[in-house]
């Protein structure tokens, strides 16, 4: 892939995608998620774990679990479109997977770095393949933890609606970007 093309996939993303069409069915999936599999992790672990979710009910539960875009828990505020997505992942991390190399103070942050990768590769396969994609990473762990059946040491990370991509989502999102100024440092802080 060329730079450009990388660029201009990324350019495409959305957060709140339009929830038109179908979602991928099982074998589709499949295929984006084994080219996603191949993102570097730390020490090879490949924390993530991915929920599929396909059912109505399911979704509700879901939605029930959501906070606001601030972090509150605002019932009417909640992502509901969420329950219109043909298919939700829920991605996560396996704390316990990275604790073994990395000890309890660094595995939940090694495992979510690596486990944000892994998504955003995933995001990247979707796109090429025609899915869209979106991201909530606003929700109370717990409460989603237990609508899925979640164990203890494996920790949600984003919420991801998938189904086909509309014509709409192949112009390039028009979103503010901070410049390399303003995050990038040289030698020292």
């Amino acid at each position: 892939m060329e730079l450009e093309d990388m660029v201009s996939t990324l350019q495409k993303l959305v957060d709140v995608p339009a929830l038109n069409g179908q979602g991928p069915e099982d074998g589709e999936l499949a295929r984006v998620l084994e080219a996603a599999k191949w993102m570097p992790s730390a020490a090879n672990l490949q924390p993530w774990e991915v929920v599929v979710v396909r059912e109505r009910d399911t979704k509700e539960r879901v939605v029930q679990a959501t906070l606001d875009p601030f972090m509150r828990d605002e019932p009417d505020m909640r992502p509901l479109w969420l329950k219109e997505a043909p298919v939700l992942l829920v991605f996560c991390v396996d704390i316990k997977r990275v604790r073994t190399r990395y000890g309890n103070e660094k595995a939940l942050v090694v495992g979510t770095g690596d486990t944000g990768a892994f998504l955003l590769a995933f995001r990247m396969a979707a796109f090429r393949e025609g899915w869209t994609t979106g991201v909530v990473r606003e929700f109370h762990s717990e409460r989603l933890k237990n609508a899925l059946g979640i164990p203890k040491f494996i920790e949600p990370v984003a919420l991801v609606p998938i189904c086909g991509r509309p014509p709409s989502e192949e112009d390039v999102v028009d979103r503010p970007v901070m410049e390399l100024t303003a995050f990038l440092h040289h030698e020292r802080w």
